[in-house]
């Protein structure tokens, strides 16, 4: 939770710049008083009714408001002691006098707004935005005559007082030089210290500020965090944890020297005790943009945070942030990893964040012997080709999926794609969370890698692995990532396939099939992945069925001949543990070898599917139940 504030803006020309507007008014003229959450004061400019309909344009945030509009507040008559007054004409402009006080007079009733005049000195310390010590007291009065608002005729209170502190500023220096003053209010802030929402951070925050406030003692929600910052802890008893601040990106100076290195993004605030969803975790900052990379220097993406976890008796854990890109024509690049989904207990776990994905070097397809980025087939093979510098590129794991007792287990996070000229590196699909009572969570597919020079080298990640169960069902495993190496001599080594999740009693996760790998040059070799193997169990279980081996493909111009490629083999059936029934055998990969011209012959490999050798066919052609067909069924 934070202290309560009024947001007070000015320009240059000392006039009031509320919601980023520019109205012809007297410093600290207002129409209006809105009332948001239990205890935040906001002065809004005139003409505007309701400041909660437009969050985007406040200097405050918050998740419920009141609104007291300029019709239903009376404005005020200010006197000195010399009855000296200063006051509110119907079109809000006042005129003050430099004797005034902050003495506060009977209110008048025949004109719609607030008018309030200060102290000279406060006036002159708002004026050039340079707090002074003083105070001076804001006061609204609700009119109960007839034609007016219904809500304000409700209440017969007489408003609002707000104590303005100039020497406490809160916060300074904000667009067009907004200033931020404490407010006192102990009855709100009594109240909210027990029920009530934490404030969300700042924008412009720094440091512990970017940190989202706690929900009240007893209830409430945890506000977001900002740049980085951490979410809010929810209540207690009960609340949503606040979400983690997204990390801020790199920051180089005009000469493209490094200032301040991607932030990686704020972790989601727990849940309350009892019931209450996590907040989800910041996406990490980048480095670098696929759009606009580094001109030269390495690159490094920055993780995402983690999610928060959930309520005990209900509630499901915060999602995990994205990681950070990275991004260089002339460098390393290594992205963030995806944060991990947050835990329940009972209810879904959260999901893992995506893993960033990078680019290191030029990958632009050469004269000769080079190659493109993943979508281009094209690039020369038949000469030696210009060897790129060895630049790697290594994309960000995904995050794993968040464990539960009671509920689903969170999914995993995919894998970042690597783009290189050299050595490209795919990020590692995020496990599934696992359950104690009810289904594991899906793995994520493996990011895809791509390399497009002389002897590159692109390795995919592997699919994540289901997650587990001790009663129920487990998680499915994902595929391999797609690898691409285009050049002589390259080699393209696509992603495994996540195994299923394993179970004590239930039916275990079907595993991932490998992934696909072409290559193309002189020489060039291709590798596709092996498929997961199923998930087993311990007893009266179903076992999963093995994934399916990856393709593989090789091609060369005419006259120039590649490396024979390797298809992947085809996973195992999980074990279905006592009394129960093995998984179906995956199927292997099929093989592409090249003959004369650019395009290739498919040559099928032999498909294994249990003790059947008659599988002979292509694998689009064998399903599932053909293969459980062709098997005995009992334990081999």
């Amino acid at each position: 939770m934070s202290n309560n504030r009024v947001a007070i803006t000015g320009g240059a020309d000392h006039s009031i710049q509320p919601h980023r507007r520019r109205w012809p008014v007297v410093p600290l003229m207002t129409t209006g008083i809105a009332v948001v959450g239990v205890s935040l004061i906001l002065v809004t400019p005139p003409g505007v009714p309701s400041a909660a309909s437009s969050p985007a344009s406040r200097p405050l945030s918050a998740k419920q408001s009141t609104v007291l509009p300029a019709a239903a507040v009376l404005p005020l008559h200010r006197r000195n002691a010399g009855g000296t007054s200063s006051t509110a004409d119907a079109s809000g402009a006042t005129t003050v006098d430099s004797a005034v006080t902050a003495e506060s007079a009977a209110p008048q009733v025949n004109h719609g707004g607030v008018g309030s005049a200060l102290a000279p000195s406060v006036q002159q310390a708002l004026q050039t935005l340079r707090p002074l010590p003083s105070a001076a007291v804001f006061h609204a009065a609700r009119r109960t005559s007839a034609g007016t608002n219904a809500a304000a005729d409700a209440s017969t209170a007489t408003g609002i007082a707000a104590l303005l502190d100039p020497s406490r500023p809160a916060r300074g220096g904000g667009e067009r030089g907004t200033v931020t003053f404490a407010v006192g209010d102990s009855t709100g802030t009594f109240i909210s210290f027990f029920i009530g929402d934490g404030a969300d951070a700042p924008l412009d925050c720094t440091g512990t500020a970017c940190n989202g406030g706690n929900g009240g003692i007893l209830w409430g929600s945890g506000g977001d965090g900002a740049n980085g910052g951490t979410g809010g802890k929810g209540g207690f008893f009960f609340g949503n944890g606040g979400n983690g601040g997204a990390g801020v990106d790199a920051v180089y100076d005009a000469e493209g020297v490094l200032v301040t290195p991607a932030i990686a993004g704020g972790a989601g605030g727990r849940a309350g005790f009892l019931s209450g969803d996590g907040g989800s975790g910041g996406a990490g900052g980048s480095d670098g943009s696929l759009e606009n990379p580094l001109a030269s220097g390495d690159a490094t993406g920055a993780a995402g945070g983690a999610g928060g976890r959930g309520g005990l008796l209900l509630g499901r854990g915060g999602d995990g942030g994205a990681g950070g890109g990275a991004f260089t024509l002339a460098g390393n690049a290594i992205a963030g990893r995806g944060g991990n989904g947050g835990a329940a207990v009972s209810g879904p776990g959260g999901s893992g964040g995506v893993g960033g994905s990078t680019q290191a070097g030029p990958v632009e397809v050469e004269e000769e012997g080079g190659g493109g980025p993943p979508d281009n087939t094209g690039g020369g093979d038949g000469g030696t080709g210009e060897e790129e510098e060895g630049f790697t590129s290594t994309a960000g794991q995904g995050g794993a999926g968040g464990r539960t007792v009671l509920g689903t287990g969170g999914a995993g996070g995919a894998g970042g794609s690597a783009l290189s000229g050299k050595y490209s590196t795919g990020g590692a699909g995020g496990a599934g969370g696992r359950t104690a009572w009810g289904r594991g969570g899906d793995g994520a597919v493996g990011g895809s890698a791509a390399a497009s020079s002389k002897d590159s080298t692109a390795d995919a990640g592997n699919g994540g692995a289901g997650g587990s169960a001790l009663l129920g069902v487990g998680g499915k495993g994902a595929d391999g990532g797609a690898a691409k190496a285009s050049g002589n001599a390259s080699v393209a080594n696509a992603g495994i396939g996540g195994s299923g999740g394993g179970v004590i009693v239930g039916a275990g996760g079907d595993a991932g099939s490998g992934g696909a790998a072409t290559s193309h040059g002189k020489a060039s070799q291709a590798n596709g992945g092996d498929g997961g193997r199923g998930g087993s169990g311990l007893a009266f279980s179903a076992g999963g069925d093995g994934g399916n081996g990856g393709d593989a493909t090789a091609t060369a111009k005419e006259g120039v001949t590649p490396a024979v490629p390797t298809p992947g083999t085809g996973g195992r059936g999980g074990r279905g543990g006592f009394l129960g029934k093995r998984g179906a055998d995956g199927v292997d990969g099929s093989v592409v070898t090249p003959q004369e011209g650019e395009e290739g012959a498919t040559a099928t490999a032999q498909k294994t599917a249990g003790t059947s050798s008659a599988s002979t066919t292509s694998k689009k052609s064998v399903s599932r139940h053909a293969a459980r067909a062709g098997r005995s069924g009992s334990e081999r």
